[in-house]
C-alpha cells in the first residue's frame, strides 16, 4: 500500500513509561508487560516508515488526560504535518497495515478511528483542518461516552469516518487472558511473552485478589478507555 507522504502525515505515540504505567495500572508484572507492549508497538510504527513521536509522561503538557492528548497532537500540527494519527501501546493487535490504511484514508480527509471495545478507541486519526483543540480537550476522556460524542461531532461537522476494525485493549489484568486467546498473535514473541504471564497469574488467591483491587479502584487509562467505577 503507497500514498504520497511529503510531511504530511505523522504518528502521536501517546504512551507512558513503563515504571508510570505500573503506578496506573494494578497488573503483574506490569513494568515488563508495559515495556513489551511500548517496543511491539514502535516496531509497528517503524515498520510503517511514517514520521512518529513518542510522548512519554516527560513530553505531555497538560493536567488532565484531555489536555496533555490535546497538546500533543496540536503541537506535531505545529511542525508542518497535515495529518496526525495517534495511538497508544495497549493494543497489541495493531498492525503496520492498519497504521499505512489509517494513512491513505485520512489523506482522503476522513477522520479514522480504532474502535476499542469498551466504548474509548485506540487509534485516532484526523487532519488539521478537523481540529479542534477547544473541543477535543473537553471531550468526556476515560468515559464510555467518548465514542458516541465523536461520531456526533462528525455527524455534525459532516466529516466521514473511517472505521477500522474494533480491538479489545489492555486496562486490566483479565484483558491479558482474553488477549492471549487471539489467534492472530500466535507465534510471535510477543505472544510468548503473554502465555509466559497467564501462567505466572494462575495463582487462584492472586488473581482474586487483583479482580477484587481492579473492581474497588479507580482506574487511569491511556487513550480513550472508559475509567471503572464503583456502581
Amino acid at each position: 500500500m503507497t500514498f504520497t507522504s511529503s510531511k504530511q502525515t505523522a504518528i502521536v505515540f501517546f504512551a507512558q513509561s513503563s515504571i508510570e504505567e505500573v503506578k496506573h495500572k494494578k497488573i503483574a508484572n506490569g513494568i515488563s508487560l508495559f515495556s513489551a507492549l511500548t517496543k511491539k508497538t514502535l516496531d509497528t510504527i517503524s515498520k510503517s516508515k511514517l514520521p512518529f513521536f513518542h510522548f512519554t509522561e516527560q513530553e505531555q503538557v497538560g493536567n488532565t488526560f484531555g489536555e496533555r492528548f490535546t497538546n500533543a497532537i496540536s503541537s506535531v500540527y505545529n511542525l508542518g504535518y497535515e495529518n496526525v494519527i495517534t495511538i497508544g501501546n495497549d493494543t497489541p493487535q495493531l498492525t503496520t497495515s492498519q497504521l499505512l490504511r489509517a494513512a491513505k484514508e485520512i489523506s482522503e480527509n476522513k477522520t479514522i478511528l480504532g474502535l476499542s471495545a469498551d466504548g474509548g478507541f485506540y487509534l485516532m486519526g484526523l487532519s488539521k483542518s478537523q481540529f479542534n483543540a477547544s473541543f477535543f480537550k473537553n471531550l468526556s476522556w476515560q468515559t464510555n461516552s467518548l465514542q458516541k460524542e465523536v461520531f456526533s461531532w462528525a455527524n455534525a461537522s459532516k466529516i466521514t469516518i473511517y472505521k477500522l476494525k474494533t480491538f479489545k485493549d489492555i486496562d486490566v489484568e483479565k484483558d491479558v487472558f482474553t488477549i492471549t486467546s487471539l489467534y492472530s498473535l500466535r507465534n510471535s514473541s510477543f505472544y510468548i511473552l503473554l502465555l509466559q504471564f497467564v501462567q505466572e497469574a494462575k495463582n487462584i488467591f492472586y488473581y482474586l485478589q487483583n479482580i477484587v483491587i481492579s473492581s474497588t479502584k479507580r482506574i487511569f487509562y491511556n487513550k480513550g478507555s472508559p475509567s471503572l467505577q464503583l456502581q
